[in-house]
């Protein structure tokens, strides 16, 4: 992560996150350190059983006391 590219002025940067089996800290640490501030849950069916602090519900309230969109 340390060679990522510069941003470019004016246009928007757009990154994917896959969260695997990280614990929330991990994916609100990456959130934090590239500074996104919105976030779009693509998946067709947004839920885990195994990793449970992604379910829907879970992550929209987790971002919701991290103020992210």
């Amino acid at each position: 992560m340390e060679n990522l590219p510069l941003r470019k002025e004016g246009l928007p940067e757009l990154f994917t996150i896959g969260h695997s089996v990280h614990p929330s800290e991990y994916f609100v640490e990456l959130r934090k350190r590239h500074v996104i501030t919105a976030l779009c849950d693509v998946r067709s069916s947004p839920y885990s059983r195994f990793t449970p602090q992604f379910n829907r519900e879970t992550l929209k309230n987790e971002m919701s006391i991290q103020r992210i969109a």
